[in-house]
C-alpha cells in the first residue's frame, strides 16, 4: 500500500498517510488485544512489571 503511493507523495500525500496510519492503528490494536489476552489467560502473570 505504501510503496504504491510513493511516487505521488508530493502531489497526493494522502495516498501514503492514510495507509500508514491504518497500519499503525492495526499494530496498536493487536498489541493491546494481545496484552489483554495475556492478562486474562495467564494465571502466573503478575501484570504491570516493567523490565
Amino acid at each position: 500500500m505504501l510503496s504504491a503511493g510513493k511516487e505521488f507523495m508530493r502531489t497526493a500525500p494522502y495516498q501514503t498517510i492514510f495507509p500508514g496510519l491504518a497500519i499503525t492503528l492495526i499494530v496498536v490494536i493487536f498489541s493491546i488485544l494481545g496484552d489483554g489476552m495475556r492478562d486474562i489467560l495467564d494465571p502466573n502473570h503478575d501484570g504491570g512489571e516493567i523490565y
